[in-house]
């Protein structure tokens, strides 16, 4: 039997549905800037590549699936980057707090450097945790509709 889990209280070990195809939550990351709370979370590789799901609540739920892209280098740099054949423009930065749970190379705690940039419907993140290379992702928002979440008893 599963119990239904709020998206705002997503860790490791809850099953994530969305679109209708689940995949378990492998670890997570807390982040905080002043009094802003958002959440990172990496699910089990379900035939799709490794996805990230962020949560964070700003005027509403805002959900966004993340791709990481290896493949792309580089660093955030002003107010527009050019990259993965677009350009795109910063529309977020800052520096956050971070915790996590489950295993990542980021170690358990410290500073996270971001840069969050967009283009039409489509968003292109920079982190940096610690001093760790710079991670590039590609997301799209996701209606709140379409994600789901559940814990087995």
């Amino acid at each position: 039997m599963s119990t239904g889990v709020p998206l705002t209280e997503l860790a490791p070990g809850v099953v994530v549905w969305i679109h209708g195809r689940s995949t378990p939550i492998v670890a997570s990351v807390w982040l905080e800037q002043d009094d802003v709370v958002w959440s990172e979370h990496l699910l089990q590789d379900g035939g799709l590549g490794q996805q990230w799901l962020s949560v964070e609540e700003d005027d509403g739920l805002v959900l966004t699936s993340w791709t990481p892209r290896p493949d792309l280098v580089g660093e955030p740099d002003g107010r527009w980057v050019r990259m993965d054949g677009r350009r795109w423009r910063r529309y977020e930065n800052g520096e956050a707090n971070f915790m996590v749970e489950g295993s990542l190379p980021y170690g358990k705690a410290g500073r996270c450097t971001y840069a969050d940039y967009r283009s039409d419907d489509q968003r292109l993140s920079f982190e940096r945790f610690g001093f760790l290379p710079w991670e590039i992702s590609v997301g799209h928002r996701l209606p709140t509709s379409s994600v789901s979440a559940s814990r087995e008893a």
